[in-house]
């Protein structure tokens, strides 16, 4: 997926990993890390803000499996970064 949206300037991919970072909070905004479970996706735009905004599952599957779909997880990406990439 990152190599798919390697020149999409509207696109950028982060890991945090969260046990060797610790980061509980941005400049006072809570980060929600680890809330919802393993993973933790978020996405951050300017609308959200420091906080992001949360994975909406599609699926009843647990969301590892969910966007392991590529479907899926290309869905996810173009509906939050207003991307439009379609193929694999």
């Amino acid at each position: 997926m990152v190599e798919e949206f390697k020149n999409d300037a509207k696109v950028a991919f982060g890991d945090v990993v969260l046990q060797e970072s610790g980061i509980r909070s941005i400049h006072g905004t809570d980060q929600s890390a680890g809330a919802g479970g393993w993973p933790t996706i978020r996405y951050y735009n300017k609308e959200t803000g420091y906080g992001g905004g949360a994975y909406t599952k599609k699926t009843s599957d647990a969301m590892c499996t969910e966007l392991l779909n590529m479907e899926y997880m290309r869905g996810y990406v173009n509906e939050y970064s207003k991307s439009s990439r379609t193929e694999l």
